[in-house]
């Protein structure tokens, strides 16, 4: 499982292995952990971004369907980014976990 969850995450992966992983967040390390929720604001943002893009170029010949999945995707970027930056605040805001020096100055965490 911690070999799983220390792979890198690809671009473009399912918001149900973002969760997956999410549950394990205990496997992660602190500042693992910010840089998996930090990679995610990022995709989230670019897929926001592309929405945005696609919404300001709809003109009124747009369906009606079209335009209601494109406000709900955009409802749904907003929101994880919400989250998302909430809780990356919060995390910043917590103490490291003790860390211990080892004999030959590498840092591990405890």
């Amino acid at each position: 499982m911690q070999k799983w969850v220390n792979q890198p995450v690809v671009p473009g992966a399912s918001l149900k292995a973002f969760l997956m992983r999410l549950m394990l967040a205990s496997n992660f390390s602190h500042a693992g952990l910010i840089a998996y929720l930090e990679q995610r604001r990022s995709q989230v943002k670019v897929q926001h971004t592309a929405l945005e893009q696609v919404t300001e170029d709809q003109d009124e010949t747009t369906d009606l369907g079209q335009r209601l999945a494109l406000d709900y995707g955009l409802a749904v970027a907003m929101a994880e980014l919400a989250w998302l930056d909430h809780t990356l605040e919060r995390l910043s805001e917590q103490p490291l976990p003790m860390e211990v020096t080892q004999g030959n100055g590498t840092t591990s965490v405890a």
